[in-house]
């Protein structure tokens, strides 16, 4: 009957181990890692939200004020919008600007003008409008 030796399964283990071991080690030693997280420059100052009473012939502006926390860009930003219901034959028109350049580090503002004519048509009208850069 032959002996058998436990002794040379186990070195042979364990060789096999320290190689896997000290290659994931390697890697260990050598990796890195960067996170960055992104964030939104523009943001707005004070209300954007208005409510008024307006009748035919009469027109107001709302002041918008964007603020910009990019130390380096400044944005150019367009505002979008859309009413409801809507104006189209109300004798209602809205106007806003083509663009607001906001310069780095600081604030520019911008005036939503809401006009009625004469034969504007009496109702609720909601103007809704946010910027886009």
């Amino acid at each position: 009957m032959k002996k058998r030796y436990l002794g040379f399964p186990l070195l042979w283990y364990l060789i096999i181990t320290l190689i896997v071991t000290s290659g994931a080690l390697a890697y260990q030693i050598f990796s890195g890692r960067v996170e960055v997280t992104v964030q939104e420059p523009i943001s707005k100052v004070g209300t954007w939200e208005f409510t008024d009473d307006l009748y035919p012939k009469q027109s107001k502006a709302y002041t918008v004020t964007a603020a910009n926390a990019s130390p380096t860009d400044s944005f150019d930003l367009t505002i979008l919008y859309t009413i409801s219901p809507d104006i189209t034959g109300k004798d209602i028109t809205v106007s806003v600007p083509n663009k607001i350049t906001v310069p780095a580090g600081g604030q520019a503002s911008g005036d939503i003008t809401v006009t009625l004519g004469k034969s504007a048509v009496p109702g609720k009208y909601t103007i809704t409008f946010s910027p886009d850069r």
